[in-house]
C-alpha cells in the first residue's frame, strides 16, 4: 500500500495530519496515559529535534546519554534484537505497535521497511517523527491500538515491550484482544514479532526488580495489580498466542535481556545444543543495565545448571517470540546465536555468527590440545624423586 493509499483511509477514519509535528492524529482523542516522566521525555525530544544525525548508530546521539532512558533511547544496542531479520525486513510493509520514541523504528526503517508506526502518546510519536525525520518510508500514526482503523494487510506486526502493558489500556483481557487483532493485520503468511520480560527470569529469581514497577520479587509472587502492567512465563505466553491462531511460535533468548542485548539464542541452538552454548550467555549477564542491587544466587555459576537441564527458555531474562500462522521459520539451519561487540566506534563494531559446525570443531580442537598437553607433561616425568 503506497502512502495515498494510506492517508486516504487515514482521512476517511477521521484522522488528520498534524503538518507542524508530520504527524497523524486522532481527532477526538483520548488522554494516554503513559510516559517515561515529562522530563525525560522532554529531553530525548529536544535532542532528536535539534540533531543532524538520527541514524541508529549515531555518535551524536550516543553523546547525549546520561541515564537510563537516554541510554535506552539512543544505544545502538536497542537494534541488536532485530539485527539478525534485517534482509527479511527490506521491502516489506511493517506495522510497529507501540513505537515509543522510535529506537526500533528507525532500523527497521533503515533496513528497507515501509513502516507505519503506531504511539498512543502525541510527544512519543513526535519523538519518532523527528528519530526518522530524513526517512521517507515511515509514516507516524498517533492513536491506540484498538482505535487504529483498517489501514490493510502487513508482512510483519512488531510488539516490542508493549504485550504487558495490554491489560493496563484494554481490559482484563487486553493481551488477547491486542494479540488477536495484530492476527488480524497480518497477511496470511505473515509474522508477529513480540519481545517481553519472562515472569520467572533468572535475574528476577535472584532478586532484580521487576523493571516497570521496580520492586523485586513482584512478578515471581504474581503480585501485580488488577488491570496493570504484567508479564508472563514461556509457557503463558505460549498458549496466549496458540489461543488466537498463531500455531507456529519460534523463541529466540535475548541476553542480557531483550532491551539491550549483546546475545542472541536461536531456537536451535538452546533446544539442541544448550550444553555447548551457555558460557556465552555466562559472560553477558554482567552487561545488564538493570541488574539486581544484591544477588540470591550468583547468575553466572547457575547458568550452566540451568542449560544442561533444559531449562534455558523457561528461565530466560526475556523471549523475542516470532509467531505466524503456518511453519514459517526465522533462522538458519546450524546457526546458534548471534554476539554483537557494539561498545566499539561504529567503524571497528563486529557481528559474530555461532554455527554449529563451528563450534563443534573448536571444541574438538580444544579437546585435542588438552590432550596433547597432559601428554606432553607425562612423557619422561619422574614421579618420584
Amino acid at each position: 500500500m503506497n502512502k495515498e493509499k494510506l492517508s486516504s483511509l487515514l482521512v476517511e477514519s477521521d484522522f488528520i495530519y498534524d503538518s507542524e509535528l508530520n504527524v497523524w492524529v486522532e481527532k477526538n482523542q483520548e488522554p494516554f496515559n503513559y510516559n517515561d516522566g515529562d522530563y525525560h521525555e522532554n529531553y530525548i525530544l529536544d535532542v532528536v529535534t535539534k540533531a543532524t544525525d538520527c541514524s541508529v548508530l549515531s555518535q551524536e546521539l550516543a553523546s547525549f546519554i546520561k541515564d537510563w532512558p537516554s541510554q535506552y533511547h539512543f544505544t545502538s544496542k536497542r537494534a541488536n534484537l532485530l539485527r539478525p531479520f534485517a534482509s527479511k525486513f527490506r521491502g516489506k510493509r511493517i506495522l510497529e505497535i507501540g513505537c515509543g520514541c522510535g529506537a526500533i523504528t528507525r532500523f527497521i526503517a533503515e533496513a528497507g521497511a515501509q513502516v507505519t508506526a503506531v504511539e498512543g502518546s502525541k510527544r512519543r510519536a513526535t519523538i519518532t517523527r523527528n528519530r526518522c525525520k530524513d526517512l521517507d518510508n515511515v509514516t507516524v500514526i498517533n492513536s491506540s491500538s484498538e482505535k487504529l482503523p483498517d489501514i490493510g494487510e502487513f508482512d510483519y506486526v512488531l510488539l516490542i515491550g508493549v504485550l504487558e502493558y495490554a491489560q493496563c489500556f484494554l481490559g482484563e483481557n487486553g493481551q488477547i484482544s491486542l494479540l488477536s487483532s495484530c492476527k488480524k493485520r497480518l497477511k496470511a503468511d505473515g509474522s508477529l514479532f513480540v519481545a517481553i520480560e519472562n515472569q520467572l527470569g533468572m535475574k528476577y529469581l535472584s532478586g532484580a526488580k521487576e523493571d516497570h514497577l521496580g520492586i523485586p520479587m513482584v512478578g515471581i509472587n504474581n503480585a501485580y495489580h488488577y488491570n496493570g502492567v504484567r508479564t508472563f512465563g514461556r509457557h503463558e505466553l505460549i498458549r496466549m498466542m496458540q489461543k488466537v491462531g498463531f500455531d507456529n511460535v519460534e523463541e529466540f533468548l535475548p541476553f542480557p535481556d531483550y532491551k539491550l542485548p549483546t546475545l542472541l539464542i536461536t531456537p536451535y541452538g538452546h533446544r539442541e545444543r544448550s550444553n555447548i552454548i551457555y558460557p556465552l550467555v555466562s559472560e553477558v549477564h554482567h552487561k545488564d543495565a538493570q541488574s539486581a542491587d544484591s544477588f540470591t544466587f550468583s547468575l553466572e555459576e547457575s547458568t550452566k545448571i540451568i542449560w544442561n537441564n533444559n531449562l534455558s527458555a523457561d528461565l530466560a531474562n526475556s523471549f523475542l517470540m516470532i509467531a505466524s500462522a503456518y511453519d514459517t521459520s526465522h533462522q538458519t539451519e546450524d546457526t546458534l546465536a548471534w554476539y554483537y561487540s557494539d561498545a566499539r566506534i561504529n567503524d571497528t563494531q563486529k557481528k559474530i555468527k555461532f554455527l554449529e559446525r563451528m563450534v563443534i570443531s573448536l571444541l574438538k580442537l580444544i579437546k585435542y590440545l588438552v590432550s596433547l598437553s597432559r601428554r606432553s607433561l607425562s612423557i619422561g616425568e619422574k614421579v618420584y624423586g
